[in-house]
């Protein structure tokens, strides 16, 4: 499946501008980022802006709700 893919290449992180219903499985092996920005280059600065609280998110462990950043 994708996910083990991105497991086994060291994926922690799934940034979005939307996520289905296959969050709810996604949440449990990611840290789930709503991002609106209207660019990549904006949300990926946004993500940057924002990791501590994107890293406490991932400690969390698969309890972690989403992130709107």
């Amino acid at each position: 499946s994708i996910s083990e893919i991105l497991k086994e290449e060291g994926v922690q992180v799934l940034a979005s501008k939307v996520f289905g219903p296959n969050i709810k499985r996604m949440i449990k092996k990611f840290a789930c980022i709503l991002v609106h920005e209207e660019t990549i280059e904006l949300g990926l600065d946004n993500l940057k802006l924002n990791y501590s609280v994107i890293l406490e998110r991932w400690k969390q462990g698969s309890e972690r709700k989403p992130l709107k950043v």
